[in-house]
């Protein structure tokens, strides 16, 4: 899968389905595999509240998974392809209008995620990349940044906006990752084993667990154990290294941004990327500009965004034209 240049998030869900088609199968050969085992298998493994999306998606996982068998000469047929589903409904995606985006930056609460929140509607940066963002790759002499998904490597500009935000978040710090998450010092674990009272914790930046023994229970009682650990501990070196804020911990952000803001979608990331090209467009910007803006390798994927502006511009003239009715 790696060369068909998929990204890592996507050889991860595609290999746990072609896992999870295989324990279907049990111990029959993948040479007897028929349309009909992977329709079974799709009506077993996708829930029936599900969306098409799901279905989609694990078909196309077992199309790449027979193919690549089929070139290989393990099977006579690629049996996925004979499989088919509806053609995709097509639907715009829900965007915010400009003043509900104002609305979601000033409930912002927090440096961090102010200057998150900032820079996903300046930048419309895909999740993964704001994830992978590091501050050594940012130019605040001319505002943008350098980001890299799907193996590719872009520069995406913001405003003064985020620059303020992104500056007041950073203070004195230049290296490592742009968004950190907020871990706590470890403390340490008390724990009775066979052997007796020991006390746990990870050493970094391995993150290997570290045990050692202080004494046995018949001898020692669980106060002074305690006791016994929190001395040990304060001469311990129980740092925990920066780490990177990850997808969920976004999604958690503007999430809860958006909530108290009063918003009426459920506000996420990608919703705010939608927004960023919707408000470009709406404002004049060309669409290959956005295009690239977006990262998008074909102008397919960002003509949809055309369809949104037209959308808008027909409820505009609707309630402004006077002889729209």
């Amino acid at each position: 899968m790696s060369s068909l240049r998929y990204t890592s998030q996507t050889q991860m869900r595609y290999s746990k389905v072609v896992r999870d088609f295989c324990k279907f199968l049990g111990s029959r050969c993948l040479k007897t595999v028929r349309p009909l085992d992977i329709s079974d298998f799709l009506a077993a493994a996708v829930p029936a509240q599900a969306g098409e999306t799901d279905f989609r998606s694990k078909l196309t996982a077992l199309r790449c998974f027979f193919r690549f068998l089929y070139l290989s000469g393990v099977v006579d047929t690629v049996a996925p392809w004979f499989v088919r589903i509806r053609r995709p409904v097509f639907r715009l995606p829900a965007v915010l209008t400009q003043e509900e985006v104002r609305r979601l930056l000033r409930a912002t609460e927090g440096t961090r995620n102010k200057a998150l929140v900032e820079l996903l509607y300046a930048t419309g940066c895909r999740l993964s990349e704001v994830v992978g963002m590091r501050v050594e790759d940012i130019d605040f002499r001319y505002q943008r940044i350098r980001v890299c998904a799907k193996r590719k490597n872009r520069i995406v500009y913001f405003g003064a906006p985020a620059d303020r935000a992104l500056r007041r978040y950073l203070g004195h710090r230049r290296t490592g990752p742009l968004f950190l998450d907020n871990i706590r010092q470890q403390r340490g674990h008390l724990v009775c084993s066979p052997s007796g009272w020991e006390v746990q914790w990870k050493r970094y930046p391995e993150g290997k667990r570290v045990s050692i023994r202080l004494g046995k229970p018949p001898t020692m009682s669980r106060r002074e154990a305690l006791s016994q650990m929190h001395e040990f501990l304060g001469h311990v070196d129980l740092h925990r290294p920066q780490a990177a804020l990850g997808v969920s911990g976004i999604e958690k952000v503007v999430r809860l941004a958006g909530l108290q803001a009063g918003i009426r979608h459920v506000v996420g990331p990608q919703m705010l990327r939608h927004t960023f090209a919707t408000h470009m467009l709406q404002r004049g910007a060309d669409i290959r500009t956005i295009q690239e803006l977006l990262g998008h390798t074909w102008i397919t994927s960002t003509q949809r965004y055309a369809h949104m502006s037209s959308k808008q511009a027909k409820l505009d003239y609707i309630r402004y034209h006077p002889r729209s009715r």
